[in-house]
């Protein structure tokens, strides 16, 4: 295997969430020095061992599928939740970052009667899927909103029919709309805390994810204010955006969550990246720093105005919902 291109970042041009993450992840896993290539590259093969171990399953049930006759007559969807920072940024694991190995995760969609083995450059959004299922079962975009009126997320069936289509969130060739990425973790509030406190908080996690949601967070939120709550302020939750070239990102803290209006209100109440994911593939040259000669004021405007018109069509009001007493 080889480490990625970005192995190398110091992370010293990125948000300072970027490098709170490194920390607490070093803290909750176990710190990989930078100068053990080995134990990176032990560390790379064990996660593409892994995916292996997962393909050969998928195989089994694909296997079991085409045995019982109905392959030729199901629609099969394959995806993740989330992807594997593996090295990249000389990061590990997935969180409060917003790096395209985290974000960008497979969307395999075999359909019958339309050929296969070919790849699109379209966004998609994991909020697409419900609204491409539907559709592939025959149901119309306007029975769908008739019947579902608060079904948010867009039917990729036609990208899937047309691969070199645009699709309805825009390409690498076209960007449009996007897609919306969020970020809202407890156990990542304050990174620094969390290194602080990480033996008491991740017996807390154990604990609380055995009970009921609501339950379970209440009881985990109960141990955080024994030992301290997180430090409200600090910038480590995340709303982005990425339309097919370019991706913003802006953290807040969770005392301050907003939907800045111009750029003053952006980069006052928000740490912010921004990416040219064409020139920039590995994310490392951040746009949105002021001090960039790069720095694009109009491109950032821009692009807040997209994300700011994704999270009212996808999210809505936007807060938090917990709360922690000092």
């Amino acid at each position: 295997t080889t480490l990625p291109a970005s192995f190398f970042d110091d992370l010293s041009g990125q948000p300072p969430a970027v490098r709170n993450y490194k920390l607490s992840c070093d803290k909750g896993y176990g710190e990989i020095p930078l100068e053990r290539r080995d134990m990176w590259h032990n560390h790379v093969n064990y996660y593409i061992n892994c995916m292996i171990d997962v393909d050969r399953h998928i195989g089994t049930v694909l296997d079991a599928l085409e045995a019982s006759g109905q392959a030729a007559n199901t629609i099969i969807i394959f995806t993740s939740d989330h992807g594997e920072m593996a090295g990249a940024h000389h990061l590990r694991q997935k969180g409060s970052v917003a790096f395209k190995e985290t974000l960008n995760v497979p969307l395999t969609i075999v359909a019958p009667h339309h050929s296969g083995g070919v790849r699109t450059d379209a966004v998609g959004s994991h909020l697409d899927l419900v609204p491409t299922t539907l559709a592939f079962a025959g149901m119309s975009e306007q029975e769908r909103k008739q019947r579902y009126p608060f079904l948010k997320g867009h039917d990729l069936s036609g990208v899937v029919a047309q691969p070199a289509s645009d699709g309805p969130r825009g390409s690498a060739t076209a960007p449009g709309r996007g897609a919306l990425y969020t970020y809202d973790m407890i156990a990542t509030i304050d990174g620094e805390w969390l290194v602080r406190n990480a033996p008491m908080i991740m017996d807390a996690a154990a604990e609380a994810a055995n009970l009921e949601f609501r339950r379970g967070t209440e009881e985990f939120l109960a141990i955080v204010q024994e030992i301290g709550t997180p430090d409200p302020e600090k910038r480590e939750l995340f709303r982005g955006l990425f339309d097919g070239r370019y991706k913003l990102v802006r953290y807040f803290g969770l005392s301050h969550y907003n939907l800045p209006q111009t750029v003053t209100e952006l980069l006052a109440n928000n740490d912010v990246a921004l990416y040219d994911t064409h020139l920039d593939p590995e994310e490392m040259n951040n746009l949105a720093d002021p001090s960039n000669p790069a720095y694009d004021e109009a491109l950032l405007a821009a692009m807040n105005a997209k994300l700011t018109a994704l999270i009212e069509t996808e999210i809505g009001e936007d807060r938090s919902l917990v709360a922690l007493s000092s």
